[in-house]
């Protein structure tokens, strides 16, 4: 993942798609997004037998609401930051 950031700005998003399954891991998880970068980078857990994925809500707002927080209280980044970090991803 470091490979991909490359001294870019990052934050997190809530994205509701096909990656996400609220019934089977009981919530919504974030997405990293990275400043340039087309697409997002699902918090799914890593590949060993133990890993489960990130849930920041039961539901896609309330994913988006703590990420949101996240963004602001642990990487100092406003909304109008991580917008534009999500407008350079499309």
């Amino acid at each position: 993942m470091n490979d991909v950031i490359k001294g870019r700005r990052f934050c997190y998003t809530a994205v509701d798609g096909d990656h996400q399954d609220p019934e089977k891991h009981g919530g919504f998880m974030p997405s990293m997004i990275v400043e340039g970068e087309s697409g997002h980078y699902p918090m799914q857990g890593g590949d060993h037998q133990h890993a489960v994925p990130w849930i920041w809500g039961k539901t896609i707002e309330e994913a988006s609401e703590t990420c949101e927080r996240f963004n602001a209280d642990r990487l100092g980044m406003s909304r109008a930051v991580a917008n534009e970090i999500e407008v350079s991803t499309y």
